[in-house]
């Protein structure tokens, strides 16, 4: 099926079609060894960034935690009272006292992915000519 090339006059009448942000979207998702679901709100961009930049070393477990705090709804992770209840000394300490490396990992790359950060959404239509 051909593709049609988007064009400046598209973009420009169908604005709110095309434009990024504006709305908030949650997701539900599952964590198997809670046996229990947890609400996300999906970043907007400027977040994602945000996160991206808290990155101390190859694992990015500062920017997953910071990310998985920031977005999480339901439990709220910023209640005072849950993060004195964990002896948290951090904000972002109760991340790790409730998930796992790997659940926290997962959260963060769904939102991401969620976010418009999936790699894999844009292909070449046809290879570069000399």
């Amino acid at each position: 099926m051909t593709k049609k090339v988007l064009s400046l006059g598209e973009l420009i009448q169908e604005k709110a079609k095309y434009k990024l942000g504006g709305e908030t979207k949650t997701a539900e998702l599952t964590v198997e060894r809670l046996n229990a679901n947890i609400i996300i709100e999906i970043p907007e961009v400027a977040l994602c960034m945000d996160a991206l930049d808290q990155k101390d070393d190859e694992t990015g477990k500062k920017a997953d935690d910071y990310l998985v705090y920031t977005i999480m709804q339901e439990p709220n992770l910023k209640d005072k009272e849950l993060q004195k209840a964990y002896e948290c000394t951090e904000p972002t300490d109760i991340v790790e006292q409730i998930f796992t490396r790997g659940e926290i990992a997962d959260i963060s790359t769904f939102a991401l992915d969620a976010a418009g950060f999936k790699r894999g959404t844009v292909k070449v239509v046809e290879e570069l000519k000399n």
